[in-house]
């Protein structure tokens, strides 16, 4: 369970998979850990953090130990492996936030994207020890208004599709909550001197926000 925890920082796709390969359980037992892990660290991240501590116990116990018994049957393992997690990632979360705001310093140019349509861009990155790829397609564009589609995949899959966005300077606004449940653009720029863009996302499921820089991709992407 330690092995686990550390590997996938609280992913529960990532903590299965790792569970599974190294108990050998069924798939139903290793998803039922593979949520415990999950639970554990989106639920108790902010208490566990510090170390085991009374507090960190008690959220597990309260949020994630019921769930864990009635789906194995099984009594929950300590928490100490739930603790690593937490560690983990706030090492990741503070990772994350330094290289989101390395990654906005160093956005240059306001100019407006090339005029040939459509633009297409790509970008991966890897967080919670799952790789998440973001292709974004710029169908229209003028006087800082257009529509375009955004899809991922890796971590979490969604497309949406012909969606409104508008760009001021190099901020970009973009709402895709109703195509992509449970994330958020909190933050995009385009920054023309590179002709890429920079995407944050937020996931309500995860306390880490997810920023990716996506280069343009070569030939026709219509």
């Amino acid at each position: 369970m330690n092995t686990c925890g550390h590997r996938c920082l609280g992913n529960t796709a990532c903590a299965k998979s790792c569970i599974q390969g190294v108990e050998h359980y069924s798939d139903g037992c290793s998803q039922c850990f593979g949520d415990l892990i999950g639970c554990t660290a989106h639920s108790c991240w902010s208490h566990c953090i510090g170390g085991e501590s009374p507090a960190c116990k008690q959220c597990v116990i309260d949020h994630c130990d019921t769930p864990f018994t009635t789906c194995s049957g099984f009594t929950p393992p300590q928490a100490s492996f739930s603790v690593t997690a937490a560690k983990s990632m706030r090492a990741e979360a503070a990772d994350q936030i330094l290289a989101q705001s390395r990654v906005y310093a160093s956005c240059s140019g306001t100019a407006e994207p090339p005029a040939a349509r459509p633009l297409c861009y790509s970008g991966s990155k890897s967080v919670l020890g799952v790789t998440e790829t973001v292709n974004l397609k710029m169908k229209t564009y003028a006087s800082g208004h257009g529509t375009m589609d955004v899809s991922g995949s890796g971590f979490k899959a969604f497309t949406c599709t012909d969606h409104a966005f508008s760009k001021s300077g190099q901020a970009i606004s973009v709402d895709i909550s109703d195509c992509a449940d449970g994330l958020a653009v909190s933050q995009a720029a385009y920054c023309s001197d590179s002709d890429t863009i920079t995407v944050t996302v937020r996931d309500s499921h995860l306390p880490i926000p997810v920023s990716v820089t996506l280069a343009r991709s070569a030939g026709n992407c219509a």
